[in-house]
């Protein structure tokens, strides 16, 4: 299964991509949130949204990055990595 994340007319969401088209879950989640929640609740959601959710041709979409990450690390806070 091929997860993304994507906006579609303004909204940022998340789904699974299947034959060319974006399968959005039901309901808003990010995939970040489902990983944590375990491989179980990935699969369900990605079963459920290419079962019941609409899809949307992958052309009418802008792709993101698939993971939003929790924190962002700066090198430059150690001085030695700077050196």
């Amino acid at each position: 299964m091929k997860f993304a994340s994507f906006v579609h007319d303004g909204k940022r969401q998340s789904g699974v991509v299947a034959d060319d088209q974006l399968h959005p879950f039901a309901r808003p989640v990010d995939l970040l949130d489902l990983i944590v929640e375990g491989e179980e609740a990935l699969r369900g959601a990605g079963d459920r949204a290419l079962t019941a959710s609409l899809p949307v041709p992958l052309a009418g979409v802008r792709l993101l990055p698939p993971l939003q990450p929790p924190t962002v690390r700066d090198y430059m806070t150690f001085e030695s990595h700077v050196a």
